[in-house]
């Protein structure tokens, strides 16, 4: 399995895309929507980003996160 990478700041965005396989997922949460058009192919939490006013193409919803969480191991969180 892939790790999947959740970010929760610009920090942790940062820290995450210098040690990050490229085919490992990475999905914006809370604040960190507000850099989705930083690097391509990252995604963003639905929820978060209309909370926000964020408007991108690249979402996933709650229970598609939760798939996701399913899917692969480890699980690291980026909240430097």
């Amino acid at each position: 399995m892939t790790t999947l990478h959740l970010i929760f700041n610009q920090a942790g965005l940062n820290a995450c895309l210098r040690v990050r396989a490229v085919d490992e997922p990475v999905i914006l949460m809370g604040n960190a929507v507000y850099h989705h058009a930083q690097t391509e192919g990252l995604k963003a939490l639905h929820e978060d980003c209309a909370l926000r006013g964020v408007t991108t193409a690249d979402v996933v919803t709650r229970e598609e996160l939760v798939d996701l969480t399913v899917a692969h191991c480890p699980i690291v969180s980026w909240a430097n």
